[in-house]
């Protein structure tokens, strides 16, 4: 037989020019068996084969074939349609391997497959597994082609044909079944079209369990199955199915891995978690603690395995502690929040995470509300070194933290604990500073820290760093004011100048032999009396007020510069403007009067002795 020759050369002989002479022989027995309607068709068959199974054939040499085999497929269907489709499928794979072009291919094949829609309807099932195969192919074509559509229609197409053929072969389908179910129904998840999901979720379903059954390894893969199903329940809000599938990977507990044990814990504690936020919605509060309680119980058995359960038992600790709070058992919620920031304190480090801001704002609050300081104060400080971590990872958190130092610095000031005030202000300045370092615009946030650091270095007599403070702060005052809100500028440099002209004073006072400071300070009230008269002061009695108690520190500085006329002139401004606010029933300036005639009095004695 020829094409016995052709094979046997093929395998043994190293001279291409026997070959060649046994491939045209070949080629011409081919053609008279096609001339020869009588003629053996087994030549066509082998023929056929053997180009088939090598690589190096041209395609004349296939199209000649593939006329041979629809011809002899008029009489013998069975075998020569078969051989034509696969010579069909060769020749587009030839054609292909020359120009490339991938539509032209896709269509090709799209032709080819018609034949075997034919065989099947002749012979069921006898090409189910090559009818999948170049599904499969297609499939695999449309995603060379980037035609997503056109992938999942065909995908789509394979899973119909698996669910048909799995009684003809349950394993080899079961798992195509499973392969192609599980990313479309992830496609239509991804689209949030989760019904349609859901559909094919069940397919992958149906042929998970078979290969669970007869393997053990895809127990993994049904759990895994059982979870994307349920979390598909999970986003269409339907938490009584999501819960059901949930508890299927449940029941696989024993055979799977501890790793995978556990997670399917953490996200059966999720669903029941969920579940229980959706009841407390709909103020079914005893209902929503119920679930809240099994969710504990399965998030607590994952922690063995899963460090960041720690952050989603804080989260559940929060919801449990609103619920108690909502119907009254404060300490209940107290117990709950308190839960939360522990588990948030144990958890994954190095990361941002919002929710511990919540809780301790949470359990701040009721002990604020019973009025409990210790507490309150140990995790008011917890949060500022919550804010101080983050910061570090993002940079906006160090305003929170600015911003919470100033708070507690406000509290300690209103409870006279200057020094501590002083502290926590400093703490937000330093804060201020790193944020200048990298850039970001903090120049009035630093005003008001600078101005309340001088105010407490004041208090605490570190009266040369205040005067420094004050100064810096009188510089960003201007820079942040002057031209764009002169009103907030004259404002705040009356405030400035007032404190530093006084702070100046009291250096003075310390030191009796230097006048300079003295006259410093008198210079800086001057400016502040001078920002106050630029205020319009009359227009308020508070304004009133000040530029009087303003005039009559003038007064003392005067005198104590020996400027005794100056000095007379300043006691008088101060006690002409008190007069007529003192005479008013909702003041009682009394005290301050008579301390001003005092002074003035003092003034006349001393000019008399002199």
């Amino acid at each position: 037989m020829v094409f016995n020759l052709l094979y046997f050369y093929n395998q043994t002989s190293k001279d291409t020019s026997l070959i060649n002479i046994t491939y045209n022989k070949a080629i011409q027995t081919s053609k008279d068996a096609f001339k020869n309607p009588n003629y053996d068709f087994e030549y066509l068959l082998n023929l056929s084969e053997y180009v088939l199974s090598e690589d190096d054939k041209d395609i004349e040499l296939i199209d000649n074939l593939k006329l041979m085999a629809k011809e002899y497929s008029k009489d013998y269907p069975y075998f020569f349609s078969h051989t034509y489709y696969r010579l069909s499928n060769l020749k587009a794979f030839k054609e292909y391997s020359i120009d490339n072009d991938l539509e032209k291919l896709d269509k090709e094949i799209d032709n080819s497959i018609k034949i075997l829609d034919s065989l099947n309807t002749i012979l069921p099932y006898v090409y189910s597994f090559e009818y999948v195969s170049i599904n499969k192919l297609r499939a695999s074509i449309a995603v060379e082609m980037e035609n997503n559509e056109l992938k999942v229609e065909r995908m789509k197409n394979i899973v119909r044909l698996c669910e048909e053929y799995m009684a003809f072969d349950s394993l080899n389908y079961s798992y195509d079944l499973a392969d192609y179910a599980i990313p479309l129904a992830e496609n239509y998840y991804s689209k949030e079209e989760y019904k349609v999901a859901e559909e094919y979720y069940l397919k992958a379903e149906k042929g998970l369990k078979i290969l669970s059954s007869l393997d053990s390894a895809y127990y993994y893969n049904l759990g895994s199955h059982y979870n994307a199903m349920g979390d598909a329940f999970l986003h269409q809000e339907e938490y009584d199915k999501a819960i059901e599938i949930y508890n299927r990977s449940m029941e696989l507990e024993d055979k799977v891995l501890l790793s995978q044990k556990e997670y399917y814990n953490k996200i059966l504690g999720n669903a029941y978690f969920f579940r229980g936020d959706a009841k407390r919605a709909k103020e079914d509060y005893k209902s929503a603690l119920e679930d809240y309680i099994i969710a504990d119980k399965h998030f607590q058995k994952s922690l063995l395995v899963d460090t960041t359960t720690l952050l989603v038992l804080g989260e559940l600790e929060i919801a449990r502690g609103f619920t108690f709070y909502t119907i009254g058992q404060k300490q209940e919620a107290e117990k709950s929040f308190k839960k939360s920031v522990d588990y948030f304190e144990k958890g994954v480090k190095g990361i941002i995470f919002k929710k511990y801001i919540t809780a301790l704002d949470l359990l701040i609050e009721i002990y604020k509300e019973n009025n409990d300081v210790d507490n309150f104060l140990i995790n008011k400080n917890k949060l500022i070194k919550v804010y101080d971590d983050y910061s570090k990872l993002n940079y906006s958190y160090a305003y929170n933290y600015i911003e919470t130092t100033n708070e507690l610095a406000n509290l300690y000031s209103k409870a006279k604990d200057s020094k501590t005030s002083m502290d926590y202000y400093r703490l937000g300045l330093n804060k201020a500073l790193q944020l200048e370092e990298i850039g970001a615009e903090v120049k009035k946030t630093k005003l008001g820290l600078l101005f309340n650091i001088g105010d407490k270095e004041m208090d605490n007599m570190l009266l040369d760093s205040a005067a420094v403070h004050f100064k810096e702060a009188l510089e960003i005052n201007k820079i942040c004011f002057m031209d764009t809100a002169y009103a907030i500028y004259v404002q705040n440099n009356k405030e400035i100048c007032e404190k530093l002209g006084i702070t100046y004073c009291m250096i003075g006072d310390n030191n009796q032999d230097e006048k300079y400071s003295y006259q410093d300070g008198k210079a800086y009230l001057l400016k502040a009396v001078e920002s106050l008269e630029e205020m319009n002061f009359a227009e308020s009695d508070k304004s009133v007020y000040n530029m009087s108690n303003l005039n009559f520190i003038l007064g003392q500085i005067n005198s104590n510069l020996g400027q005794s006329l100056e000095a007379e002139k300043s006691y008088k401004r101060a006690i002409s403007l008190l007069l007529p606010l003192s005479l008013k029933d909702n003041y009682d300036l009394n005290g301050d009067m008579q301390k001003y005639h005092i002074y003035l009095g003092r003034l006349y004695m001393d000019k008399m002795d002199n």
